[in-house]
């Protein structure tokens, strides 16, 4: 299943750096300083208001193993909830010692994140929750669409605060 999703992950991520190709790519996300520049050039084109198509908030409930059935509004509802409760989680993880995390809460901490877990070992996979929480942690706040759009953008790149 988590192999299912990762590969379900970089078919969404192909194809919306192919839509934005010589616009916006990951290295525009890979610091928090770069990604507040690119979220400043690009004001509203991550706020999830503006997401206009059921086919695109479709494509973002996949990447995050959410499911897409359901109305639209209900689509954008499910996907704040997420982002709240990545929001949540990764300040509470930001004060834990990743050492003392299992392998269990390491896989499903990134899986939920949309970080690719398949093929990758513990120690990488530490490395990437560890920078993505730091990333995260590093805007005092962030529209839902922001962080959604970045973890979509990333995919396997480990960003840095």
């Amino acid at each position: 299943m988590v192999s299912k999703r990762d590969f379900l992950r970089a078919q969404v991520n192909g194809h919306i750096l192919d839509l934005v190709k010589g616009t916006i790519s990951q290295h525009d996300f890979l610091t928090s300083a770069k990604a507040s520049a690119t979220f400043a050039k690009f004001p509203d084109t991550f706020a999830l208001s503006q997401i206009k198509d059921i086919k695109t908030a479709k494509l973002m409930c996949s990447f995050f193993g959410l499911s897409k059935i359901g109305t639209f509004s209900m689509l954008i509802q499910r996907l704040v909830a997420h982002y709240e409760f990545i929001r949540n989680d990764d300040l509470l993880l930001n004060k834990v010692d990743f050492n003392s995390l299992t392998s269990v809460q390491i896989i499903e901490a990134c899986d939920v994140r949309g970080i690719p877990t398949s093929n990758f070992s513990l120690p990488h996979l530490k490395n990437s929750l560890k920078g993505w929480v730091q990333f995260s942690c590093s805007f005092k706040s962030m529209e839902p669409g922001q962080l959604l759009w970045t973890r979509i953008f990333l995919l396997a790149k480990v960003p840095s605060a």
